[in-house]
């Protein structure tokens, strides 16, 4: 079998589980979000509507691709995207000329000064100062400015000061300008100055990952077929024969008892899609002429490579609700010993329910079927152990792993929002 071919099958996996320009055909278990973001866009493209929108989620959740994917439903003549990232370093000189730009503005005096700049747009808008008619405003294109990784802006002092400023041309009512500001932690809003913080007055989109060990086995099998869709954007040339013999071992695999017996175990480490790109990627190096195609066996190897079985590294894996619930557990053990069991429904009816609506304003509540399945789920990977015969709101269990593994991992988790780690680590301090 041609090696080449062999080569673009594996770069066309790689396209779409790891280029972030590259918009799935479905995105599977998103619908209520998917309907919520393309409602606030028709505000923003077509009426013209100023917003400042937060979406937040878990990490490797699939945020930012919702966005793209939502915003591939407007034509790109009635809109501008303009793009800054916390964790990347973008020209704030380019951003702003690009303003300049889309704005109509005249051209600004050569300058590379990002101040004057600034001072420039906001002389130029304050000149044309009268708000627009409906017509008017119809015939100018929205600006909407991306800001991913918002939560890394509030380490960067200048960075900030830039978004202040760049706020403040929400001012000009004859500006169409919006912001959506992708984040994981849900309140990273709260460490920001007032001023800014007053801009956040919609309630956050909350992006939540797949709810369900179906929607991964869909999105497990949408990322290892092969897309037309994915041969066109990555211009490559694969027979027709070879797409056919690695998208039906796909199918096959996908009906396999012991994949899916693995591939349950690792859902219930993690249901970060991010986390089961990783998995495949894993796979693709034992791709070659030998081994032409995804097996069983080769799945196998590449989530034993992935796999770790030590409390901290399932910690960092768990949801937030997982490990909202241990910091509960450890909270509520203050009055208890330690090998004490501990009730389900008490643990939900008093101390989930006093942090979730009270404690450092935590505004992440869940129901109590929601808060059960979590249990059973940190009971399946060995964090607890279940204690007597009772089942269901009258589980009982213990904890089984060491409360200082939960402090370090409450300190160091880059999702842990701030709520929930000063309420672990102020007990066990």
């Amino acid at each position: 079998m041609d090696i080449k071919h062999i080569n673009d099958c594996k770069k066309a996996i790689t396209i779409q589980i790891h280029d972030s320009k590259y918009i799935p055909d479905k995105l599977v278990g998103l619908q209520e979000s998917i309907n919520t973001l393309n409602q606030l866009l028709e505000e923003i493209i077509h009426r013209k509507k100023m917003c400042v929108k937060l979406i937040t989620g878990a990490k490797g959740c699939g945020k930012s691709t919702l966005f793209r994917y939502c915003l591939n439903n407007f034509s790109e003549s009635s809109y501008s995207l303009i793009d800054i990232s916390g964790l990347r370093y973008y020209s704030d000189y380019k951003t702003l000329k690009t303003i300049i730009s889309d704005l109509e503005l005249p051209k600004p005096p050569k300058s590379k000064d990002t101040p004057s700049m600034l001072k420039y747009i906001k002389e130029q808008l304050g000149k044309d100062s009268a708000v627009l008619s409906n017509t008017q405003l119809k015939q100018k294109k929205s600006i909407i400015v991306l800001v991913d990784d918002f939560e890394f802006l509030t380490l960067q002092n200048s960075r900030l000061f830039f978004l202040y400023n760049l706020m403040d041309l929400l001012h000009y009512r004859n500006v169409c300008l919006s912001f959506i500001c992708i984040s994981t932690p849900y309140d990273v809003v709260n460490s920001f100055e007032k001023r800014v913080k007053s801009r956040f007055n919609q309630l956050p989109l909350k992006v939540n990952p797949p709810s369900t060990f179906d929607f991964i086995c869909e999105i497990v099998h949408n990322s290892m077929t092969i897309q037309q869709k994915t041969l066109q954007y990555g211009k490559l040339t694969i027979s027709d024969r070879l797409v056919k013999l690695w998208n039906d071992n796909v199918t096959l695999l996908m009906r396999d008892k012991d994949f899916l017996t693995q591939l349950e175990f690792h859902y219930r480490l993690s249901n970060s899609i991010s986390y089961f790109h990783l998995i495949i990627s894993k796979t693709l190096k034992f791709i070659d002429v030998d081994n032409p195609v995804l097996t069983v066996n080769i799945l196998k190897e590449a989530m034993k490579e992935i796999s770790r079985n030590t409390n901290e590294d399932i910690l960092y894996k768990i949801s937030i609700l997982e490990f909202t619930l241990l910091g509960c557990i450890l909270k509520s053990m203050e009055s208890k010993s330690f090998h004490q069991p501990i009730l389900f429904i008490d643990l939900f009816e008093k101390e989930y329910k006093k942090y979730a609506t009270s404690y450092y304003n935590a505004t992440e509540g869940l129901d109590k079927h929601s808060c059960l399945c979590a249990i059973e789920n940190l009971i399946h990977l060995g964090m607890l152990v279940i204690h007597g015969s009772q089942n269901g709101e009258y589980t009982q269990f213990y904890l089984k792993i060491d409360p200082e593994d939960i402090f370090q991992v409450a300190q160091n988790r880059d999702d842990c929002p701030t709520a929930l780690q000063k309420y672990i680590c102020s007990w066990l301090e």
